[in-house]
């Protein structure tokens, strides 16, 4: 089994165990089929509707002869229901789930013999009804909707994304902390202006990891 297939069983694994999370009997639409749906969402150029996205997916597995729950393609009403039950962290299960068996089963590039990062992050608009839930919206701005941080730790000699956080806050640095933990020793971590401060560098040399901050001195931006 090389390491696609290997990947793939895991990614097989991984829904099926979400599955059991969230679905108290076998349904048609399962944690597989949603995650296919919105990978079809993100990567698609044009700006196709459910419906449309769902007789694509149909198609590309009867040509592929991969097997489908039914003949007939699901209800956009359907898939809608079901994707909103999904597990908030399913996401991100998955993708851990399968970064673990890709490093040990694989030769990670590295740079001058160190792994290579990258962490930054952005804010999102949320739905407003959100803020029951400790999401805010700005003071003092006109803004309506609640803001929310998503935060990527990135292999850049590798391009896979290797951790990912969604959270209720503009924190980057809080993020990034978080993502310390999953960088071995020495590795190199490179981060945008607003990161550096002396408890960041304490907690780079405390990890015994390498970082490159972007510092903004004046009107100029140099590293350090």
């Amino acid at each position: 089994m090389n390491i696609y297939q290997r990947l793939n069983k895991t990614f097989f694994n991984s829904c099926s165990k979400i599955d059991k999370s969230w679905q108290k009997r076998k349904r048609t639409i399962d944690t597989k089929l949603i995650i296919l749906f919105l990978m079809k969402i993100i990567s698609g150029k044009n700006n196709h509707g459910y419906a449309y996205i769902i007789n694509e997916i149909w198609d590309d597995c009867i040509r592929e002869k991969i097997p489908l729950p039914q003949y007939n393609p699901v209800s956009a009403s359907s898939m809608c229901e079901a994707r909103i039950k999904l597990p908030d962290d399913a996401i991100k299960t998955i993708n851990k789930d399968i970064v673990s068996v890709w490093e040990k089963d694989s030769r990670p590039i590295t740079w001058k013999g160190h792994r290579l990062f990258a962490i930054d992050g952005s804010k999102l608009n949320v739905p407003r009804k959100l803020i029951n839930n400790g999401y805010r919206v700005t003071q003092k701005t006109s803004r309506y909707y609640p803001y929310a941080m998503m935060s990527c730790l990135y292999d850049i000699s590798n391009s896979i994304i290797y951790d990912i956080d969604f959270v209720n806050h503009n924190n980057e640095r809080a993020c990034a902390e978080k993502h310390f933990r999953y960088l071995d020793n020495d590795a190199v971590v490179i981060l945008d202006r607003g990161y550096f401060s002396y408890y960041m560098l304490h907690q780079v040399i405390k990890n015994n990891l390498n970082a490159i901050f972007r510092i903004q001195e004046g009107n100029r931006n140099k590293g350090s």
